[in-house]
This record gives C-alpha cells, structure tokens and sequence, in this order.
C-alpha cells in the first residue's frame, strides 16, 4: 500500500492500465497479425494484369475491371450504409460514411480490394460491371472468392482508427476496474 491516497490511487491506476493493456495486447497482436496477411494479399493480388485473369478463367469483362483502380465507397465496418441509411439519426449516418467506418485503400486495382471486401463482409458477394465493361455482373462464389474466418471478420471489419479507440477504451476500462474494483467489493 502506497503512504497517501493520491499515491495508492496512482499505483492502482497503473496496475489497472497492465491489467486492460494485457487484453488489448492480445486482440492488438491478433488484429495485427491479420491486418498483415491482408495487405499482403492485397500487394499480391495489386500485381495482377488483366491476361493473368483470363489465364484463371475469368470473363473478359470481369477480368477488364479487376484492373481498373478501385473508387468505390469502401467497405463498412461497423455501421452498415443499409443500416445508416434507414436511420433517422444525422450522427449515425455521418459516423457511417466516415473514416472510423470506413475501410478505403487508395491507390488499388478492384482485384485487390473485391476479394478483401468480400472475405471481410458477410452479406457481400458481388457487384455490378460498368457497361465498358459488358455490364451485367460477377459473383464472388463463381470466381472462387472465400470468405475469411468469422474470428478475422471481427479483426479486419473495423478500421484501424475504429480499432485504435477501442483498443484505449479496453485500457481505460481496465484501470477503472482495477482503481474501482476494491471499493465495491468493500461494501
């Protein structure tokens, strides 16, 4: 026990910042690790030329788009544009388009950012092909696309920005419990 009470309020505050950094160190570790094996499939799949498409059986059209540079509106981690938009809510549908919502990457081919999005998003399966590009559509299930394990859709559903405010809260609530813990169990 420290002397005074604003020292052993100190000391507990710190023990309970390890005790909530310990389970934020954990999750950070597993996001980590599956943030990692996402963008490098992304760089793999960035190197793609539309011949190597056709060579895996694509349509041409598909195969067309795939190598065109991705300017879409992104992948919604935690509150769906559906969601948003039947909202009444004016904070929840800009939280929705923004970016702690919002997984964008720039500067990447669709090929890159289809497959992600679909492995991420559990409702999302397919899209529509611009009318250059013959129209119609193409269907994740028929390229072969896989959706990633629902443990990783958690991990890699929300932004890192969204990650990095829940990761603090996890810390902060860790030291409350520890800093308050004592008090309830005393009464």
């Amino acid at each position: 026990m420290a002397p005074t009470a604003a020292d052993e309020f100190k000391r507990r505050f710190s023990i309970g910042m390890n005790q909530g950094g310990a389970a934020t160190d954990v999750v950070a570790l597993a996001s980590g690790a599956a943030e990692a094996k996402l963008a490098a499939n992304m760089s793999r799949l960035s190197k793609l030329k539309e011949a190597d498409y056709l060579r895996r059986g694509y349509p041409a059209g598909v195969a067309k788009d795939l190598v065109e540079p991705y300017l879409g509106r992104g992948h919604h981690g935690i509150v769906s544009e559906a969601m948003a938009k039947k909202s009444n809510s004016p904070t929840l549908r800009a939280f929705a388009d923004s970016s702690f919502n919002v997984r964008r990457p720039q500067a990447v081919p669709k090929g890159a950012f289809y497959p992600a999005h679909v492995g991420i998003d559990p409702h999302y399966g397919g899209g529509l092909l611009p009318k250059r590009n013959g129209g119609g559509g193409w269907s994740a299930k028929k390229l072969g696309w896989q959706k990633y394990h629902p443990l990783e859709q958690i991990l890699l559903g929300p932004t890192p920005k969204a990650k990095i405010a829940g990761y603090l809260g996890l810390a902060g609530l860790g030291a409350l419990q520890e800093e308050y813990a004592p008090w309830f169990q005393d009464r």
